[in-house]
């Protein structure tokens, strides 16, 4: 269904088609999270009473599935910049028998629901996968990465001229520490899915997270006139160092598309790395030159190589070369 949302969004003869199949998948991940929800409850209380294998798989697989799919309607909401309205956990159906009552009879409870939002909705599954210890650690650390990048959305989105414009009448300074207050979220997660998601062990996530950390940066950079920002996104590149050349290969034969993002992330850093030097070499007045700028980042001739040296590579092994030019 998502897949299929994606397919229709591109098309503006398909709006329509686009909207009902959006409510549908919302109706879905609603209707799913309720009766999970509701088993999640139940295998609880049984948990409680009765140990066994068997109880605990099932529970352990339930409280998955739920978190998936939390985790499947966060990515959906953060894509589309909506929210949702779902049940509340436990809640199945408009009666239930109270076990509680002597006479156990039967009482009414409304099918509650709330409004949830991307962020709750990736924070709901991370705090299951997390409830399930050692058993969904690449699962939390996924969720970690889901949750960041829905964080950067929201720190590049006070930059859009359009937000700008509605947001001056709170002044430059309160949109800059939204700004700066996503972006630290972000950064956060990114280190924290970074944490399991390692060059040896997953080398495609590791690459991948780089290659989001690095354009944040790269992407504040020019709004909070930080060269600081610059350096810190190659530097977050030239970790990819750390992939062994076996990894390399393979991600050069099964994911050729990470190891072309990689590389085209890297070239367009560096050229603007190289053009801010040359503008701040040829316009000596310090007055005019940003107070953060540093004497690596001033390095034209140093950068103007490295740029040359990303032009050419196609190996990862490359950057252990690049990462010593830069920091002799």
């Amino acid at each position: 269904m998502v897949s299929k949302i994606d397919s229709l969004k591109t098309h503006a003869i398909f709006r329509t088609a686009y909207k009902h199949a959006l409510e549908t998948a919302k109706l879905k991940y609603s209707e799913s999270l309720k009766y999970y929800g509701a088993a999640k409850v139940e295998l609880k209380a049984f948990v409680e009473e009765a140990a066994g294998s068997e109880l605990n798989n099932l529970r352990t697989e339930v409280y998955t599935q739920f978190a998936h799919t939390y985790l499947r309607l966060g990515m959906l909401l953060a894509r589309e910049d909506i929210s949702v309205e779902v049940y509340e956990a436990g809640v199945l159906g408009d009666v239930h028998v109270d076990s509680t009552s002597p006479s156990g009879r039967k009482s009414r409870k409304e099918s509650r629901k709330h409004e949830i939002s991307a962020n709750a909705a990736i924070r709901e599954a991370l705090s299951v996968y997390e409830s399930l210890g050692e058993l969904r650690k690449q699962e939390a650390a996924y969720a970690y990465f889901q949750l960041a990048c829905y964080q950067r959305d929201c720190c590049l989105k006070f930059l859009e001229p359009d937000h700008k414009k509605s947001s001056l009448s709170k002044g430059e300074n309160t949109i800059l520490q939204r700004v700066k207050q996503y972006a630290a979220l972000a950064e956060r997660n990114l280190q924290k899915a970074m944490d399991f998601y390692g060059p040896k062990t997953h080398p495609t996530m590791y690459l991948t997270i780089l290659i989001e950390r690095s354009a944040l940066s790269l992407s504040l950079s020019s709004p909070l006139h930080s060269n600081a920002m610059l350096e810190s996104a190659l530097s977050y590149m030239l970790e990819g160092r750390y992939v062994s050349e076996t990894d390399s290969d393979s991600l050069k034969t099964d994911h050729s598309e990470i190891l072309a993002k990689f590389w085209s992330q890297l070239q367009m850093l560096l050229k603007k790395m190289l053009a801010v030097a040359l503008a701040a070499r040829a316009n000596k007045s310090p007055v005019s030159q940003p107070p953060s700028i540093s004497n690596r980042s001033g390095d034209a001739e140093k950068l103007r190589e490295l740029y040359k040296i990303s032009l050419k590579s196609t190996k990862l092994s490359q950057l252990d070369d690049m990462h010593s030019l830069w920091t002799s």
